[in-house]
């Protein structure tokens, strides 16, 4: 499993992400996630509010990628690996708690156990770092 360093849970922290899935057939969606978070050093996690297309795919095929990148900066990363869906308990509870000031209510929190991360810079844009 990839663990994330400091810094890339600091661009996590600071950067929209977006979450990219894929269906049963291949066929891929993406979505911004502006709840994505850092669980622990492998693990990210975001609030599915819509319980869209996102929810689906990963019912289908737990498998995403999340990208947080500081566009301004021309940096970013592709953490990617196995999804969960998580409908009830104590992080599904801190979500829905942390959300009320927006008059949002997730449905689910999906999290994400880190076991690829890509470079998404110039010039080394596609490279595994681990």
């Amino acid at each position: 499993m990839a663990v994330l360093t400091a810094e890339m849970q600091e661009l996590v922290k600071k950067s929209a992400c977006y979450v990219a899935t894929a269906d049963r057939q291949g066929r891929p969606n993406l979505g911004p996630k502006g709840s994505t978070k850092v669980l622990d050093d492998q693990t990210l996690y975001f609030a599915e509010v819509t319980g869209g297309r996102t929810l689906a795919n990963l019912r289908e095929n737990p498998w995403a990628a999340i990208v947080a990148l500081d566009v301004k900066n021309r940096h970013g990363y592709r953490f990617a690996g196995p999804a969960s869906v998580i409908e009830e308990g104590e992080l599904l509870a801190r979500a829905k708690e942390e959300l009320a000031p927006l008059g949002l209510t997730p449905q689910a929190v999906v999290t994400v156990r880190v076991e690829e991360i890509y470079s998404l810079d110039p010039g080394s844009a596609g490279k595994r770092l681990a």
